[in-house]
């Protein structure tokens, strides 16, 4: 074992050694599974990950969730591990990005803006967040409403609820929805 490779296995609780002992299993004399795997291949892990870390939450077992963290912390550490050796990003852009992501959504605690309930705040960012959209992309009607081509379909149909009643086009039942429907197609 090398002097370095010491160092990395005697402080385990820093953030910076962990993305060092990622670095380390990707590298020349690293694991040949890690340095084999590609955003692509790694997507299915990053799935399971988040869900059993849902179930260790639902079941409020602490030691659980802990070890969940720290495996969807793996990914992020191993995606961006990726990007950097593919001179595409850093985890230090990763940081960076999701720092001043934190900053511009929450005005009422880095800026001025004022709010009174968590239901504004909630709206806050949601307005927020469709300016940066809009200024990143075609805004049409048809792109406000596309939704990640993986994600579930059930989580999908919640998404499209909730983007079509911000325009007020939702029913109370599934009845007036049918019906509605019956009407455009009679046109």
């Amino acid at each position: 074992m090398k002097k370095s490779d010491k160092n990395l296995l005697s402080n385990t609780g820093s953030f910076d050694n962990f993305v060092e002992i990622i670095r380390t299993l990707r590298g020349p004399n690293g694991c040949p599974w890690d340095k084999e795997q590609t955003h692509k291949s790694l997507c299915r892990f990053a799935i399971e990950e988040v869900y059993e870390l849902i179930e260790a939450i639902q079941y409020e077992q602490d030691e659980l969730i802990c070890e969940e963290l720290g495996d969807v912390l793996l990914q992020v550490v191993l995606h961006s591990v990726i990007g950097e050796q593919e001179n595409r990003f850093k985890i230090e852009d990763v940081v960076k990005n999701i720092s001043e992501k934190m900053i511009r959504r929450h005005p009422h605690v880095f800026a001025d803006t004022r709010v009174n309930s968590t239901a504004e705040v909630a709206a806050n960012w949601q307005r927020i967040k469709d300016q940066e959209k809009a200024s990143k992309k075609d805004n049409t009607t048809a792109k406000k409403f596309e939704f990640p081509k993986g994600m579930p379909p059930l989580l999908r149909a919640i998404k499209f609820g909730e983007k079509t009643n911000k325009y007020r086009f939702d029913w109370k039942d599934a009845g007036s929805l049918f019906e509605k429907i019956e009407e455009e197609i009679s046109e």
